[in-house]
């Protein structure tokens, strides 16, 4: 037993003796002393969220100078930081981020089990956590039970509930309930509109349904769910185009061409213009057509499809001047090409030189000799059959155009073309109305399609078009377009603010803020990757006045809790804004009143290392608060000293973190500006003495505030003997003090409680200093892949 154990055990006993009861301090400074002892770690609730600040401090500072040190220091405060504060979520959660990171998958579970104990709110977190409890599972009974219990539970948010009903319903179809799974995949839609796997369940289990309105619904729900990917538009767009709901496809054509345009993301491709612009030849609006593939040409000169689709709407609108041009352009082109067809034998290029000059501009050898070499290949593909029938009908052969034609003139619009032609040229009218009456149905577009429409009106009967489902025009309809004004007017949707929780800050008090998320649209708002908004939150401080710094992203806040925010619904978080080098120069101006001006961006994008407003970025503040001077007069002084000596250990922990900025302040003034060194020995000398005191809590401010400047013998003195403290946090933080200040000179007390200390926060933040093969011991799963600035 050692001797300050011995005299506070006598102490203790000869006070119980005396005294029925025992004072609370007493209690507490036993329970202490045991858990000294059994070197486990003393618990205060205040003190892990200062810990996981110190260790967002750290991760800031160091950032991915040197990822790996970086990471084992981080990781050894935060595992500290969740040691005496068990209930301190962010501790868990910052844990759950690196030890994933690192790819320790059992210790992160174990880290986002606490944090979703301690945070019910983060529907993310939680749906996660759900699934990683479903594969822990061996057998379908369990998980089932799983999902029962979770839902049993109280308070579960809308979106957790969405995900648990879709669990069920895939658990209840799986075993052929049907009517059990309909039931839960209803209510998991009900709770969350957009869960897209429900939606797809639905679909499966209501088999009615028929597949092109499933499609169309399924593809409304993707764009609701990011109505900024041009690509999911697009793709929308072209399969109502192929359903031959050309005027319907337009409109999304022409969103997509928009958002394209709108999202900095160079050029509208010539391939979008020329797809639109056969959509409104289908639909017969030439004058459209001509205005979309013009911009396809001037995108691409090149582009001989851009430029047969203007020639043939130039055509139909009777200018034929400009319709041989463009044709006279394409031959130049296509004749150009002959050569390297011939040697390449590129079939399917030389089919489609035949039918052009077959049909566009006569030159019966080139399409003779274009469509023998499609046909040479081992087996000829359609598209050489069709030309090879243009080929010999334009060469006196109907018969043989007909057969090589006429299995595909029921799919093929061109194929259809031909073989009605052929049937009216030989007088078989009432067989070519039946061949354009199947083809009519075709759903397609392009030339082929708008040569085949004109024939088809040319013979002046009743044909009818294809039918449009009146189920998709009704799921157009119903789709809402605001969705589409989010990424122009984000701001009139999704209310962004920052709001610090004072407008003053005391000397070396945290600043901390709340970053709030508010939907004040009429849809749900969706956050992640490919969808509406990616949840980040880039903030830039302002300090002091207009020659002070700023620091520009500085900071970034991941609102992550909520994947999809409904109408009305609101999420914030609240964190420490002072880490990395905006603390620093805060600890390092002390002695002056700094404003601080915080202004931030939601939804930023990445450009050239930098962040900045992106499509649908939100920007916010200027939000102005106040960091208070700390008073540097001698009456100053004297209360901060008489501070330090306080009855009540928090405000000696505060005096701690001020003497501590006030040193740093004074070491980085000016030479000539400096304290006298008097005042620089007070302060150190009541440093050491905190770096002594009787609360864990002060001694734990005074190892990390006696960093902050080079420490003296004084304070040297007084934190040596922590290096071998019993309690571990005390132990992790002066082995921190030393590693920074005294470097190599440290490394052989380094390696030996890297290698051998029985807790494993002293062992980690030890190693963090160490070489790299040093550190590989104390990582399970190598290569560690982290960058840790949270």
């Amino acid at each position: 037993m050692s001797t300050t154990f011995a005299l506070i055990f006598i102490t203790t006993s000869l006070f119980q003796q005396n005294s029925t009861t025992r004072s609370e301090a007493d209690i507490r400074r036993s329970a202490e002393i045991a858990q000294e002892q059994a070197g486990a770690y003393p618990t205060d609730p205040a003190m892990g969220p200062w810990l996981v600040d110190l260790a967002r401090h750290q991760g800031h500072l160091k950032g991915r100078s040197d990822a790996r040190s970086n990471a084992l220091h981080v990781l050894a405060l935060l595992r500290a930081a969740a040691r005496v504060s068990p209930d301190c979520a962010e501790a868990h959660k910052w844990l759950y981020d690196i030890e994933q990171r690192m790819n320790r998958p059992d210790r992160a579970k174990t880290a986002l089990a606490d944090y979703v104990r301690l945070r019910t709110d983060d529907d993310a977190a939680m749906i996660h956590l759900f699934r990683l409890r479903l594969d822990d599972l061996q057998t379908i009974e369990a998980r089932a039970a799983l999902a029962q219990t979770e839902m049993k539970r109280k308070g579960l948010s809308r979106p957790y509930k969405s995900e648990l009903h879709l669990w069920l319903a895939r658990h209840h179809y799986e075993r052929g309930e049907r009517d059990e799974a309909a039931n839960h995949v209803q209510k998991a839609l009900l709770m969350n509109p957009m869960n897209i796997d429900a939606r797809e369940l639905a679909y499966t289990i209501f088999g009615e349904t028929q597949p092109e309105l499933q499609r169309v619904e399924m593809a409304l729900q993707l764009i609701a769910a990011n109505p900024s990917q041009a690509n999911l538009i697009w793709d929308l767009a072209q399969y109502l185009d192929n359903l031959s709901m050309h005027k319907r496809a337009q409109e999304w054509y022409n969103r997509a061409i928009e958002i394209h345009g709108r999202a900095d993301a160079g050029p509208v491709p010539a391939d979008y213009w020329q797809r639109l612009a056969e959509s409104y030849l289908a639909s017969k609006d030439y004058a459209d057509a001509i205005t979309a593939a013009t911009e396809a040409v001037r995108i691409d000169e090149s582009s001989t499809d851009a430029r047969l689709i203007r020639a043939h709407a130039y055509r139909m609108t009777s200018d034929l001047s400009k319709a041989n041009v463009d044709t006279d352009f394409v031959a130049d082109a296509y004749r150009a090409r002959v050569a390297v067809v011939r040697e390449e034998k590129r079939y399917d290029e030389a089919a489609q030189i035949a039918w052009f000059f077959c049909l566009l501009k006569a030159d019966e050898e080139l399409a003779l000799e274009m469509s023998e070499l499609a046909m040479s290949e081992f087996n000829p593909s359609s598209r050489a059959k069709i030309a090879r029938a243009f080929a010999l009908n334009r060469t006196k052969k109907p018969k043989e155009a007909k057969e090589l034609v006429k299995p595909f003139a029921a799919t093929d619009p061109l194929a259809a073309y031909e073989l009605a032609r052929i049937q009216i040229a030989a007088g078989d009218r009432d067989d070519a109305i039946k061949t354009l009456t199947t083809a009519a149905k075709i759903r397609s577009i392009g030339i082929g399609h708008a040569l085949l429409m004109g024939l088809i009106d040319s013979q002046k009967t009743d044909i009818p078009s294809p039918s449009i489902d009146t189920k998709i025009t009704a799921a157009l309809d119903k789709f809402r377009r605001d969705v589409f004004d989010y990424h122009k007017r984000p701001e009139d949707f999704l209310r962004f603010t920052i709001k610090p929780l004072s407008p003053v800050y005391e000397p070396m008090a945290p600043i901390r803020a709340t970053f709030r998320m508010e939907n004040i649209g009429a849809f749900p708002i969706t956050f992640g990757e490919g969808f509406m908004a990616r949840p980040l939150i880039s903030v830039t401080a302002k300090l002091g006045n207009d020659a002070g710094p700023t620091f520009e992203n500085y900071l970034t806040v991941l609102m992550s809790a909520r994947p999809t925010l409904l109408p009305g619904d609101a999420f914030e978080e609240t964190i420490t804004i002072d880490v990395g080098d905006v603390q620093n120069y805060l600890t390092q101006h002390i002695d002056k009143p700094i404003p601080i001006a915080l202004t931030a961006m939601f939804d930023p994008i990445w450009d050239g290392g930098i962040m900045r407003p992106g499509l649908g970025t939100i920007s916010a503040g200027p939000f102005n608060a106040v960091r208070s001077p700390l008073d540097i007069t001698p009456t100053g002084v004297n209360d901060l000293i008489a501070r330090a000596n306080s009855d009540m250990a928090l405000i000696r922990q505060t005096a701690a973190d001020q003497i501590g900025a006030l040193l740093a302040t004074i070491e980085a003034t000016s030479e000539k500006a400096k304290a006298p060194p008097e005042l620089k020995q007070r302060l150190e000398t009541a440093l050491a003495k905190l770096l002594s005191d009787s609360a864990w809590q002060v001694k734990a401010h005074a190892l990390v505030a006696a960093g902050w400047s080079p420490i003296g013998e004084r304070t040297t003195n007084a934190a040596t003997q922590h290096v071998r403290d019993r309690q571990p946090i005390i132990k992790l933080l002066a082995v921190r003090l030393f590693a920074e200040q005294h470097g190599s000179k440290f490394r052989s007390v380094l390696e030996e409680l890297s290698a051998s200390d029985r807790d494993e926060s002293v062992r980690l933040l030890a190693a963090s200093y160490l070489p790299e093969s040093a550190q590989a011991s104390m990582i399970q799963d190598s290569p560690v892949k982290v960058t840790v600035s949270p």
